[in-house]
């Protein structure tokens, strides 16, 4: 079903960065990558090291949308991902959830 839409793997991808399993898909112009969770490692800037993933998908959020239930990674796992990724398109988008959560109220409470 997706495999016109395909650009590159399912395999290991590894950079400077990230370190998991990838599938990039181009969809209409839009790239799409869907990578795998539970063995990636991120590279941590601060830490100068590899660490494991650090997120909680326990703790997702649940919507619906045109009928669809659909679960989306918790917005403060999000953050805490990005811190750890640090890139300066990560620190931007740190502060916008930040500015967001901040005016969000209970819906995204911690």
């Amino acid at each position: 079903m997706v495999k016109q839409y395909v650009v590159w793997g399912p395999d290991r991808y590894k950079n400077p960065r990230w370190d998991l399993q990838l599938l990039r898909l181009n969809y209409d112009g839009q790239d799409i990558d869907l990578g795998g969770a539970f063995d990636t490692k991120l590279y941590d800037a601060d830490k100068k090291e590899w660490v494991g993933s650090v997120v909680d998908f326990s703790k997702k959020r649940e919507f619906e949308v045109d009928g669809l239930k659909i679960y989306v990674m918790d917005p403060y796992e999000l953050i805490a991902y990005k811190k750890i990724l640090s890139r300066d398109c990560d620190k931007k988008d740190v502060e916008a959830m930040e500015k967001f959560l901040a005016g969000a109220g209970e819906d995204y409470e911690h």
